[in-house]
């Protein structure tokens, strides 16, 4: 339906063109007599045009365009006068009415042709609004990308992200909200804001229980407000968005393999501002950050596991006990100082005893040829083995355990030996 908000200080024109505007499928219309009036409905609800008479009390039709105007720039607006002066409609094109029409002669043939105006205004404005919010987003999206790449920090980027949305995007506000670890609470790690709105209260629009956010962490998936305005029952913070200026207000869910782990949420100052392709855009974005943030938590991971394994190989180096880290294929990928001299006295059970020793001294790569007490095949399998006696096999030692874990994708066995006591 395409809503329409007439102004005109003449009642029976409001009537007939009511009239005559209603007749027509996809049409609703609702009337103010004067331009305060008129600005009030507006403050309450959008419309996605507004015909206005030129000669009214309190405001005229230019000085409503002009309010208007100032306080959403896309909105589609109309002159329809009977004041025809060429003055007039040079200073209402300027300001940037969509088209000026001259009342008088058939009614029938005169609201046909305000019906045609007002399906071109929308739709050239919708056209206009569309190509300028799908050049933000693509700037946007390519300045993410750019920032994933350059930044590794999770911290870091998100507050990249959040000053991207502003300064390309073209939103009014950006907050990024994550859920906590542990408790599995919403927290604000990131908001920035446009310049126009320092100053003006932040908290309605951070908040992790505001409209939408709140939406798109319960349910897993993106949640758009088309207009504020349209959602009373959002209270108290869509009356708080709208206050502020915020007309569209949207949130999209942040993901790791995991699942969701929190939601990027922006504001823009224009109702109606996610299309269809809009959306599927902000997806793409969201689904860019998502992977990088999962790749920062690998590469975390892995870190962390690297961190430990030098905490382990430190304390296990300088051990009286041989150890040894074989992978699956049976290269032996470290052994400590006690476990290089047992390889030194009984060289002959390795098919040669030069060994690469890396410059830290704790790492070596030595394919195993035949050990006397070659560990058997099913303990490069066993999974988490606090201990493992080899039975039939003979060992050199007395005693052997094997513990595996993983490593940049790779299982090894810590295999530890046991100095023989007298």
């Amino acid at each position: 339906m395409i809503s329409i908000l007439l102004v005109d200080d003449e009642p029976v024109l409001l009537d007939l063109g009511s009239f005559y505007l209603t007749q027509r499928e996809h049409f609703t219309v609702d009337t103010a007599s004067n331009g305060k009036e008129a600005l009030e409905r507006l403050e309450k609800r959008p419309y996605q045009i507004v015909v206005s008479d030129y000669d009214m009390p309190y405001m005229n039709g230019i000085e409503l365009l002009r309010e208007v105007k100032q306080r959403s720039p896309n909105q589609p607006f109309i002159i329809f006068t009977g004041k025809g002066r060429e003055e007039i409609v040079i200073e209402a094109l300027n300001l940037g009415a969509d088209f000026y029409l001259q009342k008088g002669g058939d009614a029938k043939a005169q609201y046909t042709e305000l019906a045609h105006k007002c399906r071109r205004a929308i739709e050239r404005r919708q056209a206009q609004d569309q190509i300028r919010h799908l050049a933000r987003l693509y700037s946007l999206l390519s300045r993410v990308n750019k920032a994933v790449y350059q930044i590794r920090s999770r911290d870091d980027l998100i507050k990249e992200v959040s000053h991207i949305a502003i300064d390309q995007g073209g939103f009014k506000a950006a907050s990024v909200c994550m859920l906590h670890p542990i408790s599995n609470l919403p927290e604000i790690v990131a908001y920035d804001t446009s310049p126009e709105i320092l100053g003006k209260t932040t908290e309605p629009f951070i908040s992790p229980d505001s409209v939408p956010t709140l939406h798109t962490l319960k349910e897993d998936r993106f949640h758009v407000c088309s207009d504020n305005r349209r959602y009373p029952h959002e209270e108290p913070y869509g009356r708080a968005l709208c206050a502020t200026g915020f007309l569209t207000s949207a949130s999209f869910p942040l993901r790791v393999s995991d699942g969701l782990i929190g939601a990027l949420t922006l504001h823009s100052d224009e109702a109606d501002f996610f299309s269809e392709e809009e959306v599927l855009l902000m997806m793409e974005i969201t689904e860019s950050l998502s992977l990088a943030f999962e790749l920062m938590a690998q590469e975390q991971e892995k870190e962390q596991v690297a961190d430990r394994l030098n905490m382990m190989l430190s304390a296990i180096e300088s051990d009286n006990d041989a150890f040894f880290i074989i992978d699956t294929k049976g290269t032996i990928q470290y052994a400590n100082h006690a476990a290089r001299l047992i390889v030194s006295d009984e060289c002959k059970d390795f098919k040669s005893h030069q060994y690469n020793i890396s410059s830290t001294g704790l790492l070596i790569s030595r394919e195993v040829s035949q050990l006397e007490h070659q560990v058997p095949e099913d303990i490069m399998t066993k999974h988490d083995t606090e201990s493992y006696n080899p039975g039939k096999t003979k060992p050199v030692h007395p005693s052997l355990s094997v513990r595996s874990f993983d490593h940049d994708n790779c299982r090894y066995f810590l295999v530890h030996v046991k100095k023989e006591t007298n």
